[in-house]
């Protein structure tokens, strides 16, 4: 409780900077409604209160602690279920006002969307994700203003940027390395080109006051980042020689994909990845008496608008193709960062999970097209940049 009314008024004060005051209203009330009717299934038996890792979290947050994957929501679980009054109840919504705030600045990134509404308009899974016992809204978040911190090139915002980089850390170490190399690739050309040009002794001091403190932090974590890293390689390794066809088994995707010609299996995941689940299936799964949704009916609604209107996005933007390549580089440094850390979840889970993972981890891959729909179909009536 104490966290989420904290966490409410921060938003709060957010909106009321930039006079969003009925878009903070509606998206919070929308999201009530959405957990409104999510209790009311949960009521009638249909589904569980807190699902799947939702209820792991909570019920030993002590394990997760000590998990530096997932140490950061660990913590905040423990927080809830030990110190805060009602914290129960309050883990299933402490993510409405992560939602508010990601949508906040997401739309200050992307501001030809109408209002942080818009997004929600479209997506309205992202309602069900807000009253979710789950990291993904956080690490969204933080990814969001470590690029914007980053980019505006102060001690400052450097000092904040790292910060919310050891956050990120402790909730999933390996989309931390996505965000940082999404900002190296388009980072790198420039700075070189911009260095050995004209040399900004301001610049190059801002940027070398970055660079050690980073640097410092990596020293101080050293051993658990050595060992994090280690645990990639050898599970790369063993991936990529032998346990490619093991792991398909594993995730019991060896019926639709076959895993034992891997550059076909991973193609033929990246496509599942795009466009599973049909909207026909979760239309089945609704009104099909003997197939059961863990996540609820509400869930599958909400997850069914949503994939209806990325099918739209998608398939326009394939019919206008060209104007997309235009449209991108069109965009700023942000922009750009941004959606190349959302279209690394692409290959991330289409390689990890065979292309089978759930909504949660495929609507940041739908967020980037639906911004590509929105900007390019901008772009074609009036052409002028974006940024």
């Amino acid at each position: 409780m104490i966290l989420f009314f904290l966490l409410s008024f921060l938003a709060l004060i957010c909106y009321t900077r930039k006079n969003r005051i009925s878009s903070y209203v509606i998206i919070f009330s929308l999201c009530l409604v959405v957990y409104l009717l999510f209790v009311f299934e949960f009521l009638f038996g249909n589904v569980d209160y807190l699902i799947s890792d939702g209820f792991k979290y909570f019920d030993n947050p002590e394990i997760w602690i000590a998990n530096i994957d997932r140490s950061f929501w660990g913590y905040i679980n423990y927080f809830e279920k030990y110190m805060d009054p009602l914290g129960f109840i309050f883990i299933k919504i402490i993510n409405i006002p992560v939602l508010l705030l990601f949508l906040y600045y997401f739309h200050k990134l992307f501001p030809v969307a109408k209002s942080p509404y818009t997004f929600v308009f479209f997506y309205p899974y992202l309602l069900f994700l807000a009253i979710s016992n789950l990291r993904d809204l956080l690490i969204w978040l933080f990814a969001l203003l470590i690029v914007k911190n980053y980019s505006e090139k102060t001690i400052r915002c450097y000092l904040i940027a790292i910060i919310l980089s050891i956050g990120l850390y402790m909730l999933r170490p390996f989309m931390l390395a996505t965000v940082w190399l999404a900002m190296f690739l388009l980072e790198f050309g420039p700075f070189i080109k911009s260095f050995f040009k004209k040399i900004n002794a301001k610049k190059v001091l801002g940027y070398s006051a970055f660079v050690l403190g980073l640097l410092t932090v990596l020293w101080i974590v050293y051993p658990t980042v050595q060992k994090k890293v280690h645990s990639y390689k050898y599970n790369a390794t063993h991936l990529i020689t032998k346990g490619y066809e093991e792991r398909a088994k594993l995730r019991k995707a060896d019926d639709v994909i076959d895993a034992s010609n891997m550059p076909k299996a991973i193609f033929m995941s990246h496509v599942r990845y795009i466009v599973t689940p049909m909207p026909h299936s979760i239309i089945k799964r609704m009104f099909s008496s003997g197939l059961k949704s863990e996540y609820g009916k509400t869930s599958e609604f909400l997850r069914l608008y949503t994939l209806i209107v990325y099918y739209f996005a998608l398939v326009w933007l394939l019919i206008n193709i060209k104007s997309v390549v235009r449209t991108i580089g069109a965009l700023g440094f942000q922009q750009k960062a941004i959606l190349l850390w959302l279209f690394a979840f692409l290959p991330i889970y289409s390689i990890a999970h065979f292309g089978g993972s759930h909504q949660r981890l495929k609507l940041p891959f739908q967020l980037l097209v639906l911004i590509l729909f929105i900007y390019t179909r901008k772009f074609k009536k009036n052409k002028r940049n974006l940024t």
